[in-house]
């Protein structure tokens, strides 16, 4: 590929950037959720310390595991 072909792609590219670059000032960087909220959502606190496998798994939570 020569240089002119790029131009097109790298023009776009850089148009995609400047603009969400502008638009940050208009997003939400912040938390939305409270650390509670997110205790609640993971089923309570965490344990102290490590756990077996089986015991950490998402798929082993009673949240997932509804029959």
């Amino acid at each position: 590929m020569d240089a002119t072909s790029w131009k097109p792609l790298l023009d776009a590219t850089t148009d995609a950037a400047l603009d969400f670059f502008a638009r940050l000032p208009e997003r939400p960087v912040g938390p939305t959720a409270t650390s509670e909220d997110l205790r609640d959502a993971l089923g309570g606190p965490l344990p102290d310390g490590p756990q077996p496998p089986r015991r950490s798994s998402p798929r082993s939570h009673p949240r997932w595991n509804r029959a």
